[in-house]
């Protein structure tokens, strides 16, 4: 039988003054680098060579002779007897390695990355500027500073992972921390704390957006949306765990982010009222502000009758391009600028809807993916099926009886265009939509018919789970964002805002889940029958029949 000892601790104490002469060495390497902030980083690691409070030899260059994994003669930085780094720059050529220009910058920027490292593990991290850590993070990400070979790769990498290329998330972190140094200004590391988050927000909140200021009509442009605020952050402490991971310093940097609020005022989902008033004013029928839909009284085979007051033809057609656009983003939540490119047959660099098939695929073959906006093909409803067979059916017929005028003589397939083929540009359509917004009065942004649609198909007796489907998004993201749909889901019936547990009124239980083969438009956008009427103003007084009748 064995029988085991434990092990006795380590009494060793640390000699007298042990942590004071520790203390004292620190505080002369801060200033020693403060003092030679503007000398080169040669000059200041030979000084503190000379003080002894960096151990180890000063870097050189030096030239590594060939081998036979490598039968070249290198120029290297020599770091003693046996450690060295390769500049991978030949030595032909060149008897002094001191006297090549592009082996120097190496060294410099060798020794200059070696002054910081000692700053962050040893003298004072306190006092490194947090805008200094977010520009060495950006030098680190930018897609410039790597080889031809490499960013090559790196794009590959991105396009097979289902990621945007590395330059669009680079020029982001960009335009992030350019706003980010503007509030830090000079703020030391010893400095951040973990509302850092929240001071940041509150900056940015009592300001309208960097190129904002005044509208045309001198009214204040909105301040970020929380979620930019966020994404903003999101650089800052990918900036600060880069630096922890590489320099280790002697405590850990960390930040809380600010929650995300929806803005007072601002619905949650664009409802199928709205869209509805968006098409109606497509079709050229008259919004009146604050009451609805212009009536008027027509005279009717002979009888008065009330009717919706319309436009002429000739005033509203470049609006009916929205009515698609919008139908599109409703049903099936593609993306704004997915929607402007969709045609209807099979391409590389496009999506289209395969009526077929029932499916829309919001990607070409070989367009760029995006990790958290992949644009995941999906199945369309059957009702969203024949409504787009009608469409294609509709631009057939135009295209065989050569109305169309687009530039390559009716080739060009688009599902959403301007009514001879050609597609909408991006801004174009940007436009139609806010003026259609503020004809109707909806105080909302586009992506919110996805939300809209989303909401609709839920309380059509849609799950999340067949939902996520349909729109092309993942379970984790349908979750996050529609919180409230999950827990209506679990409890069967829709909460109140009170949040009573008491057994939910009829109207406010979740519906079975529907056929889809046999649902139809009105029984999704309307399941209760409880819609509103749509929004009209109120009849006048009925005219005389005879004030109707033309002239003798």
């Amino acid at each position: 039988m064995k029988h085991f000892q434990k092990k006795r601790g380590d009494r060793h104490l640390a000699l007298i003054g042990h942590r004071e002469i520790e203390e004292t060495k620190r505080e002369l390497a801060r200033a020693i680098l403060a003092e030679g902030e503007n000398e080169s980083a040669a000059r200041i690691l030979e000084v503190l060579k000379t003080y002894k409070l960096k151990p180890g030899p000063v870097p050189k260059l030096a030239v590594r002779k060939g081998d036979k994994r490598d039968c070249r003669d290198m120029i290297v930085i020599r770091l003693g007897d046996e450690d060295e780094e390769s500049t991978g720059i030949p030595a032909a050529g060149w008897s002094d390695p001191n006297d090549c220009p592009e082996a120097r910058a190496k060294l410099d920027a060798y020794e200059e990355r070696e002054r910081f490292r000692f700053r962050a593990r040893t003298a004072g991290y306190e006092d490194i500027r947090c805008s200094e850590v977010l520009m060495r993070y950006l030098e680190l990400i930018d897609p410039a500073n790597l080889g031809k070979e490499a960013l090559e790769l790196r794009e590959k990498i991105t396009k097979e992972m289902n990621e945007a290329s590395p330059w669009v998330y680079f020029r982001k972190c960009q335009d992030a921390a350019d706003q980010l140094i503007e509030f830090l200004k000079s703020r030391p590391l010893g400095k951040v704390t973990p509302r850092l988050g929240k001071d940041y927000k509150d900056y940015k909140k009592k300001r309208p957006k960097r190129k904002g200021g005044k509208d045309e009509n001198g009214k204040m442009i909105a301040s970020l949306r929380d979620r930019s605020i966020n994404a903003h952050l999101s650089v800052l402490v990918g900036s600060f765990e880069w630096f922890v991971d590489e320099f280790n310093p002697p405590r850990r940097i960390h930040i809380d982010m600010p929650p995300i609020e929806d803005e007072a005022g601002e619905p949650i989902c664009l409802t199928w009222e709205e869209v509805q008033r968006v098409i109606l004013w497509c079709l050229g029928f008259v919004w009146i502000k604050g009451e609805g839909f212009a009536r008027e009284w027509r005279l009717v085979r002979g009888e008065l009758k009330l009717a919706f007051r319309r436009l002429p033809y000739g005033d509203y057609k470049d609006r009916l391009c929205l009515i698609r656009f919008i139908l599109i983003y409703f049903l099936t939540g593609t993306r704004f600028s997915a929607i402007l490119a969709l045609g209807w047959e099979p391409r590389n660099d496009r999506g289209w809807i395969e009526i077929s098939s029932c499916w829309i695929f919001r990607n070409g073959r070989k367009s760029k993916r995006h990790k958290r906006k992949p644009r995941e093909a999906g199945q369309m409803l059957p009702l969203a099926r024949r409504m787009f067979a009608c469409w294609h059916a509709r631009d057939v017929g135009r295209r065989a009886s050569k109305s169309w005028n687009c530039a390559d003589g009716g080739k060009l397939d688009y599902v959403v265009h301007d009514g001879a083929g050609n597609p909408i540009k991006l801004h174009v359509m940007k436009t139609l939509v806010r003026a259609a917004f503020d004809a109707v009065e909806i105080e909302t942004s586009a992506h919110k018919s996805k939300h809209g649609g989303v909401s609709t198909f839920h309380e059509a007796g849609f799950a999340l789970h067949s939902i996520s489907f349909f729109f092309g998004t993942t379970e984790k993201t349908i979750d996050g964002s529609y919180r409230r749909l999950r827990r209506a889901e679990n409890l069967g019936y829709y909460p109140g805002d009170a949040g009573e547990r008491l057994p939910a009124p009829a109207d406010r239980l979740r519906l079975p889940p529907p056929n889809p083969e046999t649902l139809t438009f009105g029984k999704l956008v309307n399941p209760r029958g409880l819609n509103p009427p749509i929004r009209r103003t109120l009849p006048g007084p009925k005219p005389d029949a005879a004030a109707f009748e033309p002239a003798a």
